[in-house]
């Protein structure tokens, strides 16, 4: 069977479900700046959800376009909407290849929150080494706005997902774009990224091009936001025991002094061997210090304490964010608390104006 990716993170299936919460403040050790090495995992290009395995082109900017009727079928004109707000406007996450699932990882992608609160992440390459840098801007209303009057003005709202013919491939990631607007829409779409690029030409190629004018803008668009630390990150690990001498290869040495890794694996329950356990959530200077030496790991690693050997996973918690089992005992998944009732509501009004799509870089 063909396979497009091989991907690392097939250890995120082996997590069991049913975790127990736990929330540990610790004094703030100060560290050196970590020095340890990640390898990247396996997709062919970088995407906002996505770890890549080759070389970005030296220019990765994208030039931005505007044209005043965005698909092929025009919308009707814009109006003004009125509506109780969702904690999430805009999100796009995804899915490892391969039957892996990025369920202790970074925060999705693309983040919008119902307060202007926008995250997005962006790769960059160093000394060989993939890393990524986590990013945050407030857009306020009227860019809020601009951002669901495009999306709207693209058809998107009105798009079908069930419509979209996944490609026949093995092995490739899945896109899920959630969109809370006066209308709402999600989708799931198997190997997006290679269908907007024209790789699978016997199936969805061209796009849709409201599908297609939506991803570019979701994938592409960059307010040039600030770095953005967290201040929580939660940990779940399992001692390796009969499983150590395979992992050898991957194994790293564990920069942090709070927490040790026993002490670590003492509190979250002693599991061994995938076997489950609990996850405990940092906070302040620890859980920033963690965040730090992400890059090297990415979001879970092997490492050696005193000879003994484990397999830690991260999950980055953006604000609003907790962590819940997923369907189906898949593991771990973050997801955001509901906001309570009587909602916000926001309104948005045609003189707020569009966003310009921008046109991705050229591979």
């Amino acid at each position: 069977m063909k396979k497009t990716f091989v991907i690392y993170f097939l250890l995120c299936l082996l997590i069991s479900a049913c975790a127990v919460e736990s929330n540990t403040d610790v004094t703030a050790t100060t560290l050196a700046s970590p020095t340890t090495t990640r390898r990247p995992t396996f997709t062919p290009r970088p995407t906002s959800t996505l770890w890549p395995t080759q070389a970005l082109p030296s220019t990765r900017t994208p030039t931005l376009t505007f044209t005043p009727t965005y698909t092929s079928t025009p919308q009707p004109a814009l109006e003004s909407h009125t509506w109780p707000l969702e904690r999430v406007l805009i999100m796009v996450d995804g899915l490892s290849g391969d039957g892996g699932y990025q369920t202790f990882s970074y925060p999705p992608g693309f983040v919008l929150l119902f307060d202007g609160s926008f995250f997005y992440s962006r790769f960059y390459e160093e000394n060989g080494d993939w890393k990524i840098n986590l990013y945050h801007v407030d857009l306020g209303r009227k860019r809020t706005c601009q951002f669901l009057n495009t999306i709207d003005q693209n058809g998107f709202l009105d798009y079908d997902p069930t419509t979209y013919k996944e490609p026949l491939v093995d092995g490739g990631p899945t896109t899920i774009i959630t969109i809370n607007a006066w209308k709402r829409l999600s989708g799931t779409f198997y190997d997006l990224d290679h269908v907007v690029r024209g790789v699978h030409e016997d199936v969805n190629f061209p796009p849709e091009p409201s599908l297609l004018r939506t991803y570019n803008l979701l994938e592409w668009y960059d307010p040039e936001g600030q770095i953005y630390v967290p201040d929580r990150v939660a940990l779940w690990i399992y001692e390796n025991t009969w499983s150590s001498e395979d992992r050898k290869p991957y194994e790293q040495e564990w920069k942090l002094t709070t927490p040790r890794l026993a002490d670590l694996h003492s509190l979250t329950g002693s599991a061994v061997e995938k076997s489950n356990g609990q996850y405990v959530t940092y906070r302040g200077d620890i859980a920033r210090n963690i965040f730090r030496d992400l890059n090297n790991w990415n979001d879970h690693g092997v490492f050696v304490e005193n000879d003994r050997q484990y397999t830690v996973f991260a999950q980055v918690l953006l604000p609003y964010q907790v962590i819940n089992n997923f369907p189906e005992e898949r593991g771990y998944v973050a997801t955001f608390t509901d906001l309570s009732n009587p909602r916000p509501t926001l309104t948005c009004y045609p003189s707020d104006g569009l966003l310009p799509i921008p046109t991705p870089p050229s591979e």
